[in-house]
């Protein structure tokens, strides 16, 4: 259980409720309106992007569409070229045809290592290769890639066309250049992650970052407020409105923005890590009342566990492992 406290009621604190006597936080110091609790993106909207494979690989493809229009019309605007439109025909044919097959063998094979990671090692690791940024990038190049060169030929395809395609075929090659760096760059990165010592050390490595920015006092530092100068027994409860589901992060830094401007103790109930059902508690406001409007939000609740700030989750994927092992 988390409480934040506002310094209006007794000190700005982040520290843990109940088990505030093993784990202590930091103070944590106001910072005016640079949060703002409702124009900032959600954690529960940024959770979302980031296990998502869409919505980066979209932004490629809506500039592969965009560039498959323009770069003609660039062509047909200027007064001299080198490159004939049969040439471009042949380049675009061959760069749409190869890479949509390319894409399938690299995402096929993917899977396989991915269907292997979960086997051999632990199936928790699934969502750290769905959360990959360079995996997602991949994706959109190969995807922008073709469906360039498709858009691309269907406008050099129109009866009476004639442009010099250069800049087209230029596009068309950089985009195969660059699918081939990001083929060896992701066929690093996976043959990398599969190796016991890198996957150790990728998991401590973020275990570690997650302590220390989870739990960042020392173990000799006492700053944990004593309970009964900011605890009601009437507080105003906020409830889970969503599906059920596990709480994979809390945004502290809004919800204490939040308080300070109301003037009271923000209390979340659930730690990082446990399952929260529909309609169960999961803040409580002491010291008086306030909107909760997009305050719920703010605990963001999710279908798996994370790292960012479960350290603990670290530690099963570990025992995962070590149990296949014996």
């Amino acid at each position: 259980m988390i409480a934040l406290v506002s310094p209006v009621v007794t000190s700005d604190r982040v520290c843990d409720g109940d088990a505030a006597s093993r784990r202590p936080g930091r103070p944590t110091r106001g910072r005016g309106n640079r949060f703002d609790v409702g124009t900032v993106l959600t954690g529960r909207s940024r959770n979302r992007y980031r296990q998502s494979l869409i919505a980066l690989p979209a932004v490629y493809v809506a500039g592969a569409l965009a560039l498959g229009v323009i770069a003609p019309e660039i062509d047909a605007a200027r007064d001299r070229g080198g490159a004939d439109i049969g040439t471009a025909r042949d380049v675009l044919t061959a760069t749409a045809t190869g890479m949509i097959a390319f894409a399938g063998f690299v995402l096929a094979g993917l899977l396989v290592v991915v269907q292997f990671a979960a086997g051999q090692y632990s199936p928790r690791l699934v969502l750290w290769f769905r959360r990959d940024h360079l995996i997602k990038h991949s994706i959109g190049v190969f995807l922008a890639a073709f469906l360039y060169a498709l858009v691309a030929l269907r406008r050099l395809d129109e009866p009476g066309s004639r442009v010099s395609p250069d800049v087209t075929i230029g596009i068309a090659l950089a985009l195969l250049v660059a699918s081939s760096v990001i083929f060896l760059a992701l066929l690093q990165r996976v043959t990398d992650r599969v190796r016991p010592r890198t996957l150790f050390a990728a998991v401590t490595h973020e275990a570690i970052r997650s302590a220390r920015t989870t739990y960042p006092a020392g173990p000799s530092e006492e700053i944990v407020p004593d309970p009964v100068t900011w605890r009601h027994g009437d507080p105003q409860v906020v409830r889970h409105a969503g599906r059920a589901g596990v709480v994979a992060s809390v945004e502290r830094a809004q919800l204490m923005l939040a308080a300070e401007r109301a003037g009271v103790v923000i209390e979340v109930i659930p730690a990082v890590g446990e399952f929260i059902a529909r309609d169960q508690e999961l803040l409580r406001i002491h010291g008086g009342t306030m909107s909760t409007e997009r305050l719920a939000d703010r605990v963001v609740i999710a279908d798996e566990r994370t790292i960012d700030q479960d350290p603990a989750f670290a530690i099963r994927i570990i025992v995962d492992v070590a149990i296949r092992a014996l």
